[in-house]
């Protein structure tokens, strides 16, 4: 998992599908920018200190050399901090209702990262919950 570091709620969700059908498991992890909550948030969630890493690049390189690597990243970071790529068209729908209030206005860290567009781009929400939808095979 990159992202979801302490007051970020958006990693419980991603944290719980991963557990629905039993198909994965949390073992690495960057969870956040400072380097020390990174790793106490990493062990409060049951993952070894030495597989919490400094960043992505770290993360991959040493998963890659380890015979237990990685499978597959979940990116839970806000979306000025890792690359979507070009959108040339999205259809998709998304049932969430947390947006149905103005919760940026009560200090909400994840709704207040994805309404300003300094943060969460000009796509704001499409841009953040849009990637949900992405099927490489589609």
């Amino acid at each position: 998992m990159v992202g979801g570091g302490v007051g970020a709620d958006l990693e419980k969700t991603h944290r719980f599908a991963m557990r629905l059908d039993d198909s994965y498991d949390l073992v690495a992890g960057v969870f956040g920018q400072d380097r020390g909550s990174s790793v106490d948030l990493g062990v409060r969630l049951g993952v070894a200190p030495d597989r919490v890493y400094s960043d992505c690049e770290q993360m991959a390189e040493r998963g890659a050399a380890r015979a237990d690597g990685i499978d597959l990243v979940v990116v839970t970071a806000p979306d000025d901090s890792h690359f979507v790529g070009k959108i040339t068209f999205v259809a998709a729908e998304h049932a969430s209702g947390w947006n149905a209030t103005a919760l940026e206005l009560t200090g909400s860290k994840q709704a207040g990262w994805r309404t300003d567009p300094k943060i969460g781009g000009r796509a704001s929400v499409v841009g953040d919950l849009g990637t949900h939808a992405y099927s490489e095979g589609a």
